[in-house]
C-alpha cells in the first residue's frame, strides 16, 4: 500500500506528503492500518476524476470509517443520501435540466455511448 501511495503522492517538499506517509505504517512491518480513512489528492488526476471533483481514500482498519468520521466530525463535509428507487428517474430529468448528463460525470467514450444509447 505504501508504495502504491508513494508512485502518487504530491511533491516531496508539499506538506500532504509528510502527512500521510507519517499515516501509513513502514511497508511490511507489523504496525496495523490507522482506525480511520485518509483523503489525498494525487499530483495527476484522470479526466473522469476530475470531472467528478474525486479525492483518493486509504481506509483504515474500522469497515464504516468514512460514516464513523462523519458522525464524529463537527462539520462533516460527508454524507449519506438514500434515495428512494421511485425517485430515482425524477432525479435523473432534473439532473438533466440542469446541464448534468452522462458525459459531465463520465467523459470517457463509455459515459458518451450510455448517453448517446439513452438519448
Amino acid at each position: 500500500m505504501r508504495k502504491f501511495v508513494l508512485d502518487y503522492m504530491p511533491d516531496p517538499d508539499d506538506k500532504r506528503t509528510d502527512w500521510i506517509l507519517g499515516y501509513l505504517p513502514e511497508m511490511f512491518s507489523k504496525k496495523r492500518l490507522p482506525a480511520f480513512p485518509a483523503p489525498f489528492r494525487p499530483p495527476q488526476i484522470h479526466r473522469r476524476v476530475a470531472a467528478q471533483l474525486s479525492a483518493f481514500t486509504i481506509h483504515g482498519r474500522f469497515h464504516l470509517g468514512l460514516e464513523k468520521l462523519a458522525h464524529l466530525t463537527r462539520d462533516p463535509r460527508l454524507a449519506k443520501i438514500r434515495v428512494p428507487a421511485s425517485r430515482i428517474e425524477r432525479i435523473r430529468k432534473d439532473l438533466e435540466l440542469c446541464g448534468i448528463v452522462e458525459t459531465t460525470v463520465f467523459p470517457e467514450l463509455e459515459g458518451l455511448g450510455r448517453e448517446l444509447r439513452d438519448f
